[in-house]
């Protein structure tokens, strides 16, 4: 009988402490709202294939079409658009960091 009182003491304690060690365990981040805990980047393989899209089809196929007549268009046009005469498109009105980017493409290397 005596082992059974020390049993339900030991589980009384276990149930009072438990909860005061779990306030002190760091606690993982809020999920978003898709239920992902925290932003994680998408694996290699999801960057080589969009590479090999950007160069097979907008490299070979899309940009000798829409470059020239983007060139044709080139200018400063209201709300900061601006298309420079390579046909690069950019919001900033600078020509930096284009939105869309005809050859000779910058920081490609």
């Amino acid at each position: 009988m005596r082992h059974l009182r020390l049993a339900v003491v030991a589980l009384a304690l276990a149930m009072l402490v438990a909860p005061a060690a779990r306030a002190n365990t760091p606690q993982p981040a809020a999920p978003l709202p898709c239920g992902v805990p925290f932003p994680v980047p998408p694996p290699q393989d999801t960057f080589d294939i969009l590479t090999a899209i950007n160069n097979c089809v907008f490299v070979d196929h899309v940009d000798p079409v829409v470059c020239p007549e983007l060139q044709l268009l080139a200018g400063t046009y209201p709300g900061g658009l601006s298309i420079g005469p390579d046909g690069d498109v950019s919001l900033d009105g600078s020509g930096f960091n284009p939105l869309y980017d005809c050859p000779p493409y910058e920081g490609i290397s």
